[in-house]
């Protein structure tokens, strides 16, 4: 075999490792993506299913015109990983018939959540991770 090609084929081999080891940690690739299903008038809201790439938060916000506003309880940190039925408290009970929005944030590093330094994590096609869901008896 060429020497060239030798050296080609033993730096694809090096960039596929690290390409490899950049992006599966524990040997499983999390995508971020959040689900919360309609949930009952209550003091917390039961978050069903997390995937996380990094460490972050779920935030929890009241729906004002269609859109999130105001923030009304957070998660813990939450460390890079899947997550079941995650209970996130609000600052109030919730009301029969309001809206209410899931969005997940990617920590900044400091391990507190902070809406002005921690970004909302975005999904394998680019989107915002925002998911709304209703408050029904």
């Amino acid at each position: 075999m060429d020497s060239n090609l030798k050296i080609f084929f033993s730096l694809a081999l090096v960039i596929l490792i690290s390409i490899y080891v950049g992006f599966f940690r524990e040997g499983k690739f999390y995508e971020n993506s959040l689900s919360v299903l309609t949930q009952e008038p209550n003091l917390s809201a039961i978050v069903d299913n997390i995937s996380i790439q990094k460490s972050g938060f779920v935030v929890l916000y009241d729906d004002e015109g269609g859109l999130p506003n105001n923030i009304i309880g957070n998660s813990y940190i939450l460390d890079k990983g899947e997550y079941t039925d995650l209970v996130v408290n609000f600052n109030r009970a919730s009301k029969n018939g309001e809206k209410k929005y899931g969005i997940l944030y990617e920590d900044d590093g400091d391990r507190r959540f902070s809406p002005v330094d921690d970004i909302v994590a975005r999904d394998a096609n680019g989107d915002p991770i925002i998911v709304p869901f209703t408050i029904q008896r």
